[in-house]
């Protein structure tokens, strides 16, 4: 209420205080995070798949890259693995390599069995590794290597 020149005037004053959003103020506000969250989400993917689905996807790229290598080159390259502190040593023209899987558990080998701790040397001669063997992730898949065709299959058993 307002006293002006002895008049009583009642102001509204409802009518200057913003009750909510617009339609249009709402559409707008959901495209922008709508076009945000789609420009971020796949960079996220490979965060939200995880080391159980990453990495062996890397031990089986090693793996070929280490065949192929001494399939071209016709000289045996090696492939340490130390199940105990679950680390791949290998050489590349740039020199060795480390790299270290958390989620590697086992390798399996025909003439040897299950191994799961210790330290492994894989030799591929001029014609690949002679024997077939697979090696196991926590996250439930494995890979085999085929002697035969030289092939390395990643089998995600989830």
């Amino acid at each position: 209420m307002l006293i002006d020149d002895g008049y009583l005037r009642i102001v509204n004053r409802q009518s200057t205080i913003p009750r909510g959003f617009t339609l249009l103020e709402l559409v707008v506000v959901i495209f922008i995070i709508s076009a945000f969250l789609a420009l971020v989400s796949p960079s996220f993917y490979g965060f939200l798949e995880g080391r159980s689905r990453t990495e062996p996807k890397k031990v089986a790229s090693i793996i070929r890259y280490i065949n192929d290598a001494a399939i071209n080159t016709k000289k045996p390259h090696t492939l340490k693995i130390d199940l105990t502190g679950k680390r791949f040593i290998f050489k590349t023209p740039e020199g060795e390599k480390r790299e270290t899987f958390e989620t590697l558990t086992s390798v399996k080998i025909p003439y040897r069995g299950n191994i799961e701790e210790g330290e492994l040397i894989l030799l591929f001669g001029p014609s690949g590794y002679p024997e077939p063997f697979e090696i196991y992730f926590s996250g439930g898949g494995y890979i085999t290597y085929n002697p035969f065709t030289s092939r390395v299959k990643l089998v995600d058993r989830n």
